[in-house]
């Protein structure tokens, strides 16, 4: 089941990207590269959320990183 919901996934940010081709055509070689950095980096952290659903997210990190600062937020 976990398969086929990253198969989707990657099926999905496929046909998005198609979608954008033509706006992409136009556009100069680092938005080109940004859009495909940034459309990877999505895929990935979608496809490590369907595997692991329980990490941890960022708010847990700054937590981590600075305790006290997250005491006097709360």
């Amino acid at each position: 089941m976990v398969v086929i919901k990253v198969i989707g996934v990657i099926l999905f940010t496929f046909i998005l990207t198609l979608s954008q081709l033509p706006y992409l055509k136009k556009k100069t070689k680092k938005e080109k590269w940004a859009y495909t950095i940034i459309t990877f980096m999505s895929l990935a952290i979608a496809a490590l959320l369907i595997v692991k659903p329980d990490l941890p997210g960022p708010t847990q990190l700054v937590e981590r990183l600075y305790p006290n600062l997250s005491r006097i937020l709360k």
